[in-house]
């Protein structure tokens, strides 16, 4: 029987995306995902199958479904003007 995770997947999602803006993807390695989450190289691989490119595709995935929508809100309330842009 597997071990459960130790770690809460979005939190490494969101993590990873923020390392993957500071220093763009081609430049983040694995070492630095590790060093940004905390999650063991393994451990990643694991939840992530695919490795540094996975982690990225899921990350952006993580924004689009949780950050945007909720940008995009404040853009379609009442009263929205350039200044929410």
């Amino acid at each position: 029987m597997p071990r459960p995770r130790e770690f809460e997947p979005d939190t490494v999602l969101a993590q990873a995306m923020l390392r993957f803006w500071w220093r763009g993807c081609r430049a983040t390695s694995i070492e630095d995902l590790v060093k940004a989450t905390g999650v063991k190289p393994g451990s990643l691989y694991s939840a992530f199958p695919g490795g540094k490119r996975t982690l990225f595709l899921k990350s952006l995935e993580w924004h689009s479904a949780l950050v945007v929508p909720q940008k995009l809100g404040e853009l379609e309330a009442p009263g929205a003007s350039l200044a929410e842009l």
